[in-house]
């Protein structure tokens, strides 16, 4: 989980009316057994199967190419990191209602889904991380009120997100945002495996909800310079979540989905970061996608609008 070095600490008195807290996240299908990969739901991703995740050697040689083995040699490293960080993880990160409001006529209503910067580490309120950021940042462009509603865990991973999504009802939202391979990336999942459970994610979303709500799909901010991805093996994870990126960019055309890059955390901006500045800079990315096809969902006769499918 790479929220830890994303944002350490807490602060800033920026506000947006919070009402209403929603229900925990299990209420919502999360369990700890489908967070763990384990949910027997129909529809989940698919299960792994034997040595699914096992690299593929040279079809000529039989041997892995020398950047292969050393991304099998050092996951199993990464992997048992990233397990101590969700389960010793103390950095702050919000308690309050996951939902937020900016004021304004014709609300907009947004999903935030995921794990990495969704979860809001660094701050101790909704209202300064992604949702409250997001929710001001779109009243900006768009003119009108937005409602920014969260689901979000640490634990949140391509393989498990799936049967978490559809137990969301998503006739409530104009478009969701989901925030994914923060998790992947530490573990050094292979591309191939990242591509096909993407897919499965994007395509059950879909195939529940006919036209909207939009999906869009954040970046892996870049973690070049984030503390404690200094080292040899932080660069090797760094280098494998642009590669996840660019895969995700490439996936996204293809599914209706729409990419959205995040930047980084400048290695300078480090008060920055502890007041929410980063948060409204990718709230800022976020907006300057969403807005304009929130804009063109309002100029669409009500028989346009979404319709889900039966539950």
């Amino acid at each position: 989980m790479l929220g830890r070095y994303f944002l350490r600490s807490s602060g800033g008195k920026e506000t947006v009316s919070a009402r209403t807290a929603l229900p925990p996240l299990a209420a919502h299908g999360a369990t700890d057994a489908a967070l763990a990969g384990k949910s027997a739901r129909a529809g989940s991703p698919a299960r792994r199967t034997a040595n699914e995740d096992e690299p593929q050697p040279d079809t000529w040689s039989g041997r892995l190419p020398l950047r292969e083995l050393r991304r099998v040699l050092a996951a199993p490293f990464t992997r048992c990191w990233l397990a101590d960080q969700q389960a010793n993880n103390q950095a702050p990160r919000p308690h309050d209602a996951p939902e937020a409001f900016a004021v304004g006529p014709g609300a907009d209503r947004v999903l935030i889904f995921g794990s990495g910067p969704a979860v809001g580490w660094g701050v101790l309120s909704n209202d300064i991380a992604l949702p409250g950021s997001v929710a001001r940042a779109l009243r900006v462009k768009t003119g009108r009120g937005t409602t920014v509603e969260l689901v979000a865990d640490m634990r949140i991973a391509v393989s498990n997100a799936l049967p978490l999504l559809l137990a969301i009802d998503m006739s409530r939202f104009d478009v969701i945002v989901i925030v994914l391979g923060g998790n992947d990336a530490v573990r050094l999942m292979p591309l191939r495996i990242w591509r096909k459970r993407f897919v499965a994610v994007l395509g059950g979303v879909q195939q529940k909800s006919l036209g909207p709500p939009r999906t869009f799909v954040t970046g892996i901010p870049p973690i070049d310079f984030v503390p404690g991805f200094q080292t040899r093996l932080g660069k090797m994870i760094a280098a494998h979540a642009m590669e996840m990126n660019s895969a995700t960019a490439r996936l996204c055309g293809t599914v209706n989905a729409t990419y959205i890059p995040l930047p980084g955390i400048e290695p300078e901006n480090e008060l920055g970061v502890r007041d929410g500045q980063t948060y409204r800079k990718w709230a800022d990315a976020i907006a300057d996608i969403i807005a304009p096809q929130l804009d063109d969902l309002k100029t669409q006769p009500r028989s346009h609008q979404r319709r889900s499918h039966p539950s």
